[in-house]
């Protein structure tokens, strides 16, 4: 018998080490991969510096400054430099064989080809905030930049994080026995608003995570809750098929306004960059709500299955996510349908627009899939697979914070 045990023993100290060694040349790949995209790093900026100082020499003393450039150095050149940059507007100006060679259809797919491969790239295995641990559902970015997650396993625990060294700043542990956080959000003044599985909303001191006051009026579960990053106003999407607006610092915790028209649960909620309120439903709609008073403004119809996700770029589109699988673009000025983007094979949990244009989506196919918001492109800039995580959001200084089952936040 004791042959048996210690047989069995030493194959699972031998798997043990075989794990351990995969794992040392998984660390040792993903270093050289990073030194590998450094390396370009560098090379590309010198490129771009080269340019610069041949293209504005040639500029400075009137001469063409594109003639000795051939067709696919300037395609090439393209792909490394800022569409803005000065001194493509400068040859812009001066010379009609670089406008014709921007402006070219097939030139602009070859540079969305070439763009596509050179951003896929960089998504390689992200920081880590947390490690990992219990399942977190919630995340939300404070203004000061500080990274707030709730926790969905035996601790229960809301904890602030800082993106600078990924340290904790503080935890709140008293949500044992009260179930998952379904919502967090931090308003203008840097509250933390979240909700509990409950009708309830609860609200917290970002600085030290002290209670400050609970919001009571929902008569069902509150799924979600969108801080309006313009004024101090929040809102919150329940159950009971309603959305409620609520004032930032109000010490009263009153509800200042309730929007009514969905006919079944509020499960997403967005800002536009124009004020305007959007609210997405299991009843296949969303709803655009005027931010300063209320008023019903539009339905944007489309979706076959409930609306899950809601998210607005800074150029105006909003984005949502559903249950069908799919990610529609909606205009923000008249909510006419801009295109729909398919490749999720599974709802779509969440959805994140970064300063850049790009536009993160998460969803249950175990994907995280990132999109051009710029240009009119239906198939994604990059997919990352087995990616067990169900939430994603942009700070302002266009990283990216994901997470979901495995516990951790990765910032890409």
């Amino acid at each position: 018998m004791g042959e048996v045990v210690d047989a069995g023993a030493t194959a699972e100290y031998a798997r043990v080490e075989d794990a351990k060694a995969r794992l040392n040349q998984l660390h040792t790949r993903e270093r050289e991969l990073r030194q590998a995209l450094l390396d370009v790093e560098i090379g590309i900026a010198a490129a771009e510096r080269t340019v610069d100082e041949a293209v504005n020499a040639r500029v400075s003393d009137g001469r063409d400054p594109t003639l000795w450039i051939a067709d696919d150095v300037l395609i090439a050149i393209l792909l490394v430099v800022p569409t803005a940059s000065l001194w493509k507007k400068q040859c812009s100006l001066v010379c009609r064989r670089w406008a014709r060679v921007v402006r070219d259809s097939a030139v602009q797919r070859r540079l969305r080809e070439g763009r596509w491969e050179a951003y896929a790239a960089k998504w390689i295995e992200p920081r880590l905030i947390g490690g990992r641990g219990d399942p977190m559902h919630s995340l939300a970015i404070g203004s000061n930049g500080v990274v707030y997650s709730a926790t969905a396993g035996g601790t229960k625990a809301v904890t602030a994080w800082s993106t600078k060294d990924g340290a904790a700043v503080w935890s709140l542990d008293g949500f044992k026995a009260r179930g998952i956080c379904s919502t967090i959000a931090v308003s203008l003044d840097d509250e933390v608003y979240l909700a509990i599985q409950s009708s309830s909303i609860s609200v917290w001191r970002g600085q030290d995570g002290s209670h400050v006051r609970t919001l009571e009026g929902h008569t069902g579960v509150v799924w979600v809750v969108a801080a309006d990053g313009r004024e101090n106003k929040v809102y919150s999407g329940s159950a009971d098929h309603t959305v409620r607006v609520w004032a930032g610092g109000d010490s009263s915790g009153a509800c200042t306004r309730v929007l009514e028209g969905h006919t079944d649960d509020v499960r997403a909620l967005a800002i536009g960059v124009d004020g305007k309120v959007y609210s997405g439903s299991d009843d296949c709609s969303i709803r655009v709500w005027a931010g300063d008073d209320g008023a019903h403004l539009n339905t944007l119809v489309g979706h076959v299955e409930g609306v899950t996700a809601l998210v607005c770029s800074p150029q105006g589109t909003v984005y949502s996510g559903s249950e069908d699988n799919t990610i529609r673009a909606w205009s923000g000025a008249d909510g006419a349908l801009l295109r729909t983007l398919q490749g999720h094979t599974g709802e779509v949990f969440s959805m994140a627009c970064c300063p850049d244009g790009r536009l993160v989506s998460i969803a249950a196919d175990s994907t995280l899939r990132v999109w051009s918001c710029e240009h009119d492109l239906n198939r994604p800039l990059a997919t990352v697979t087995e990616r067990a995580e169900d939430v994603v959001i942009c700070g302002a200084n266009g990283l990216v914070y994901s997470t979901g089952e495995c516990g951790g936040i990765s910032v890409w």
